[in-house]
């Protein structure tokens, strides 16, 4: 009995101690350190290039034919779209890569593009800005 009467004291305790315990903080749903954040892929053409003064941070900008189920709106947007290309990008062209690669990169070149973005910032059709996260060019198929 008294094994008993111990052991719900102390499952008791236990649960009290959970139940006042500080709530669990929640991530925002939109802005910095979001959830849930979801990947834009766009694939296009380079709009306008680099060149070779391209410093980080830039700005590549890109007309979009094809993206996918979450960069949907990005192609009916003002044409071109201005991607923000930062020390967190990795960017290659063909065997180069870095800010070489950007260097490298010329007007009409193909590119994926691939950016994180609040799932809710995405609602109603509406086209935050973009900083990616992976810029894959290509030379243009001749």
């Amino acid at each position: 009995m008294l094994k008993t009467l111990t052991l719900v004291c102390g499952v008791l305790a236990v649960s009290a101690t959970a139940a006042l315990a500080a709530p669990q903080k929640k991530h925002p749903t939109s802005g910095a350190g979001c959830r849930p954040q979801v990947s834009v892929i766009l694939h296009g053409t380079v709009a306008t290039a680099p060149g070779n003064a391209a410093t980080l941070p830039s700005t590549l900008m890109v007309n979009v034919k094809h993206a996918n189920f979450f960069g949907h709106a990005y192609l009916n947007a003002t044409q071109p779209v201005a991607i923000k290309v930062d020390t967190g990008t990795h960017i290659r062209l063909g065997v180069m890569t870095g800010l070489t690669a950007l260097h490298a990169v010329a007007q009409k070149d193909r590119v994926k593009v691939e950016a994180r973005v609040c799932k809710a910032d995405l609602a109603k059709n509406a086209t935050p800005g973009l900083s990616a996260t992976l810029v894959v060019a290509h030379k243009p198929a001749s």
